[in-house]
């Protein structure tokens, strides 16, 4: 009995026989699927639903045919035409699309999506439906040839056999959300990052669904419906699962992202860590750290951002995460220092920054926005938080963007204002402004030049005809023209710490500028909390009883913001707490009492700011414990004590003994030369 029909021109079978059994619904029903998810299987390649329950049992060619006899029909097969791969197509068992017969589809160097395409057309699915093809009840990718898959998954008899089976996307995605919600919920994220193999395929799905959605309104009201519904399941398989590659099509699901999402994939950009097993060193001195920091940090090669990074003061003992993020922060202020003019406080909000078209008097002011396009990058991937913020233009300037008259808005009200009184007002008085097409520019030096915005500009009267080409050369110059070459210095810096294939704009489209001001700004209170601040530390040698500590709570409930950042920044080594406050601290902190020095109530705290550790040196009275606390949280405190810092502690005293420093120090110098030049 003929139980197949042989290509011989593309060297595969189709089975018109196949055991298929149509009497099962294509839906899957929630107590199996959960089933499925609490006995997890392995398998060879990722399975988009249930294929124990649309792959077939067992082949009925194989049924058909004694092992022997397969194995002599392959072997003439493969002598007869040779190069061609014997493969045998049938339909899975439970799915309901339509069976394929006699059809020319396949042949040996194609895809497995070309097969999928081929299926489709064949069985003129709806576009809510995918085709999946199957080799041992596991999906093949896409990208894979079928002469790999050959070779890999070949049976003994020497045929290939694969099943194909169609599936209702939205279903299976609706299934797979409302069951992974509700584990979220009750069990936690942790239930479902221990599942890869269940949860990494639903990702395909969604890809194919975001693919479909563009192509078909129905897809995409439906797809946008069952996200809203189910964003914290969805957003919560991206940050476990998504890889850099799924950054593309998930941004075009960007409106049911949360920000964890972002920072995920903008995590990814930066190339993987390679631990401390390479180190780049930074020993700088603090009379003169800026200009230090800047030839170090520029001569370093990008393969050393890739590890870890350790900065050391000279004269100083102290090295690790604190002393890093110390560092950070005294270069980043002098970055946006003013006086350097490299960037400029925004018009609207003095917290944000803007490149400083002015910048070129510096001869060096390119070599120093690629710096600080290094440092800003340092300080995105290993997330310190800065305390400043960039400009909403800047933003959009960094991701590439034309800017438009609104986006102005942002920025500069005053600004955008004038641009559109300009052209909404009466047409005869537009006429009789006098303006021409020229721009007037400051100069560092107060004087004022004016800058064509065309040819012969100076002689272009400004018309109810031209106005709206006179707002758009004044932005392209404004936004554009005078701070081109110092944005491609920005960008090169920071380009040099990402991925292969990444560029800033994939960088800064998958932030939102929410996003980027709370990874380099923090939290956006104004004052810290006491209450959570006590309620986010734990004690060693104390306890929350004890009346020091009762002392030491007291007196930092009377400082003001401001010297609660100074002493935050003491004990820590950070300024602004990150978006969701101390929780989201990489440590909790910790308030230690301190026995050197005895009873001296003269004696101020000290602090391990690797370790998040404040030690509390015994205090007499609250009065003593006030004028302690007072002094530490003063800004110019620092520059006015001799710093002593031993064994990664930051201690604050005017003697001390420096020869193990000395050595300490001279250990380091000798490895940063070394290390470095190495690398």
């Amino acid at each position: 009995m003929n139980v197949c029909s042989f290509s011989p021109q593309l060297g595969f079978y189709i089975n018109p026989l196949a055991n298929v059994h149509n009497t099962e619904t294509r839906e899957l029903r929630e107590i199996e699927f959960r089933s499925l998810l609490a006995n997890p299987r392995r398998f060879a390649y990722n399975i988009v639903f249930d294929t124990d329950r649309i792959a077939m049992a067992e082949s009925s060619f194989k049924l058909s045919l004694p092992l022997e006899e397969r194995i002599s029909l392959c072997a003439r097969l493969r002598k007869k035409h040779s190069g061609k791969i014997p493969l045998v197509l049938e339909k899975a068992e439970h799915s309901n699309v339509p069976e394929i017969v006699n059809k020319k589809l396949l042949s040996p160097d194609i895809t497995v999506g070309q097969v999928e395409d081929m299926i489709r057309r064949h069985t003129n699915l709806a576009a809510e439906k995918s085709i999946y093809v199957f080799v041992r009840n596991s999906v093949c990718p896409i990208v894979a040839s079928i002469s790999a898959i050959y070779e890999e998954h070949k049976d003994d008899d020497g045929f290939l056999y694969m099943t194909y089976s169609g599936e209702d996307l939205f279903f299976t995605m609706k299934t797979a959300l409302g069951i992974a919600d509700s584990i979220i919920r009750e069990k936690g994220t942790r239930y479902i990052r221990e599942l890869p193999l269940k949860w990494i395929p639903y990702l395909a799905t969604l890809e194919k669904l975001t693919s479909l959605s563009e192509l078909h309104t129905r897809v995409k009201e439906s797809l946008e419906g069952l996200l809203e519904d189910r964003m914290y399941a969805f957003c919560t398989l991206i940050t476990c699962f998504g890889k850099e590659a799924d950054r593309v099509w998930v941004m075009k699901l960007r409106a049911f992202t949360n920000f964890e999402v972002r920072r995920h994939f903008m995590e990814l950009l930066f190339p993987s860590s390679l631990g401390e097993s390479q180190e780049f060193k930074i020993l700088v001195d603090r009379s003169s750290f800026f200009e230090e920091s800047v030839k170090q940090v520029s001569e370093a090669k990008p393969l050393l951002f890739k590890g870890a990074i350790s900065v050391m003061f000279k004269n100083e003992f102290a090295v690790g995460d604190g002393v890093f993020r110390e560092w950070m922060l005294l270069v980043c202020k002098e970055l946006f220092d003013p006086s350097r003019s490299l960037f400029k406080r925004s018009t609207d909000d003095l917290r944000r920054f803007s490149l400083n078209p002015l910048s070129y008097e510096d001869e060096n002011h390119l070599e120093l926005f690629r710096f600080a396009g290094r440092i800003i990058a340092l300080a995105l991937k290993h997330e310190v938080q800065v305390g400043y913020l960039l400009d909403p233009l800047f933003f959009l300037q960094l991701r590439g963007q034309e800017i438009s008259l609104e986006d102005v808005l942002a920025s500069d009200k005053a600004l955008h204002q004038s641009f559109k009184t300009l052209l909404e007002m009466n047409a005869e008085e537009c006429d009789c402004l006098g303006l021409s097409f020229e721009i007037d520019t400051e100069q560092k030096s107060g004087k004022r030049l004016a800058y064509p915005l065309c040819l012969n500009g100076e002689n272009v009267a400004v018309t109810r005809n031209n106005r709206d080409l006179y707002v758009a050369l004044q932005m392209k110059h404004r936004f554009q023209t005078q701070i081109e070459n110092q944005l491609m210095g920005f960008s090169s810096g920071f380009q040099e710490l990402l991925s292969a294939g990444a560029t800033v704009s994939d960088f800064f489209g998958t932030l939102d500028l929410r996003d980027l001001d709370s990874l380099l700004g923090g939290s956006y209170r104004d004052s810290i909390s006491v209450y959570e601040w006590m309620s986010c530390t734990v004690y060693e040698n104390l306890n929350e009883n004890d009346e020091t500590t009762i002392w030491f709570w007291k007196a930092l409930s009377q400082l003001n913001g401001e010297q609660r950042r100074n002493l935050l920044y003491f004990w820590t080594s950070i300024r602004f707490l990150p978006m969701g406050g101390f929780d989201d601290l990489p440590m909790v902190l910790t308030l230690a009492k301190d026995y050197e020095g005895g009873e001296d109530g003269n004696r101020l705290p000290n602090a391990q700011t690797c370790l998040f550790t404040l030690l509390l040196p015994h205090y007499e009275s609250y009065d003593q414990t006030l004028n302690a606390v007072l002094r530490v949280a003063q800004e110019d405190f620092y520059n006015g004590h001799k710093k002593i810092r031993c064994c990664g502690t930051s201690s604050w005293s005017e003697t001390g003994s420096y020869m193990s420093d000395l050595l300490y120090q001279l250990l380091f110098i000798c490895s940063c030369t070394k290390d470095n030049n190495k690398n």
